[in-house]
C-alpha cells in the first residue's frame, strides 16, 4: 500500500473514531449482561459502577434499553476495531482488522445471539415479527403464485404491500443502499441490480404453491405483464439442494419454468457471485 492510500486511510479512521466515540457517549452508562437462568429464560441486566461498587440492574421489561446497550457494545469493538487499525497502519502490527459488521457481532458476547443483531448495529430499526411461517399472519396473506400483472402499471404492483417472509428475520442484517434488509452479501449485490436497471420487483415475498409455500429472492414483470421469478441459491449443502431441487419441480407444476419466467442463478463454491452472468438473464427477460 503507498504512502497516499495509508493516509487517506488513516484520514478515514481517524473520523470514524471521532464519530465512533461521540456516539458511545450518547448511549446510556453501564454495559449490557444477557444470560440463562437454571430454567433456561433469557436475563437481561445493565451492570454499572455506583459509589464503587458493581451493580446490576433488570431490564428485561425495556427493551429500549437493551439495544440502546448493545448497541454501545457493539460501537465499543468497532471503536476497538478502528484504534487497532490505525496503530496497524502506523507501523505498529501485522494485519488489518476488518470492520464489517457481521465480522463484529461475532466479536460480542455469545448470549448476544439472542438479540435481533439488526437492532444491535441501529437501535433505532424497529423489531420485525419473526414466525415459523408467513402463513400465521393473519394481516397480510400469502397469495397464490401468479403468472402475469395483466394490464397494472409494474411500478403501482410493486408499491402494493405483499406478505413477505419474516421467517429467521434476524439474519437479514445486510442492507441495500435503498435500506432492503438481507439475509447475504450476495443477495444485497442482486437487488442493488435491480434497482440499477430500475425494475420495480418484490422481495422476499411469500406465494403459494400447490403443496407449499415458497419465497423467491425476485418477483419482477417483464415489459409485457409476465411475472419473472428468480431464485438465487446461496448455501449448497445436499440437503440445501434437494429442498432447492423440490422447489423447481413445484414451480413447474404452476407453470413457472427455468428459460421461460424463472431464472436461477448460484454462489460459486467459494461464496462468489458472477454479477455479469446474472446481469445477462435479467437484461434477457426485459427485452
Amino acid at each position: 500500500m503507498d504512502k497516499e492510500a495509508i493516509r487517506l486511510m488513516l484520514g478515514h479512521l481517524e473520523k470514524e473514531r471521532i464519530q465512533t466515540n461521540k456516539a458511545i457517549r450518547k448511549l446510556p452508562r453501564g454495559m449490557l449482561r444477557i444470560w440463562k437462568n437454571g430454567s433456561g429464560r433469557i436475563q437481561q441486566f445493565r451492570q454499572y459502577q455506583y459509589e464503587g461498587t458493581l451493580r446490576l440492574k433488570s431490564i428485561n421489561c425495556d427493551p429500549e434499553q437493551v439495544y440502546a446497550l448493545a448497541h454501545k457494545s457493539y460501537l465499543m469493538e468497532k471503536l476497538r476495531r478502528i484504534e487497532k487499525n490505525i496503530r496497524i497502519l502506523k507501523g505498529d502490527g501485522p494485519k488489518l482488522c476488518s470492520l464489517d459488521p457481521e465480522d463484529i457481532l461475532r466479536s460480542l458476547p455469545k448470549n448476544y445471539g439472542t438479540l435481533n443483531p439488526l437492532r444491535v448495529i441501529d437501535p433505532n430499526v424497529a423489531a420485525a415479527p419473526d414466525y415459523p411461517n408467513p402463513v400465521f399472519d393473519k394481516s397480510l396473506l400469502p397469495k397464490p403464485a401468479a403468472l402475469s400483472i395483466g394490464s397494472m402499471d409494474p411500478r403501482d404492483w410493486a408499491a402494493q404491500p405483499y406478505c413477505a417472509n419474516t421467517k429467521k428475520h434476524h439474519r437479514k442484517i445486510h442492507m441495500t443502499a435503498r435500506g432492503v434488509a438481507c439475509r447475504s452479501k450476495n443477495e444485497v449485490l442482486v437487488l442493488e441490480k435491480y434497482d440499477a436497471l430500475q425494475i420495480p420487483y418484490h422481495y422476499d415475498e411469500v406465494v403459494q404453491l400447490p403443496d407449499r409455500y415458497v419465497s423467491p429472492d425476485v418477483i419482477f414483470p417483464d415489459p409485457y405483464g409476465m411475472l419473472i421469478y428468480h431464485e438465487h441459491a446461496g448455501l449448497q449443502t445436499e440437503e440445501y439442494l434437494n429442498d432447492f431441487s423440490e422447489k423447481i419441480q413445484a414451480y413447474a407444476a404452476c407453470g413457472i419454468l427455468p428459460g421461460h419466467n424463472l431464472i436461477v442463478t448460484f454462489d460459486h463454491d467459494d461464496g462468489g457471485i458472477n454479477m455479469d452472468m446474472i446481469e445477462s438473464l435479467i437484461k434477457d427477460k426485459m427485452r
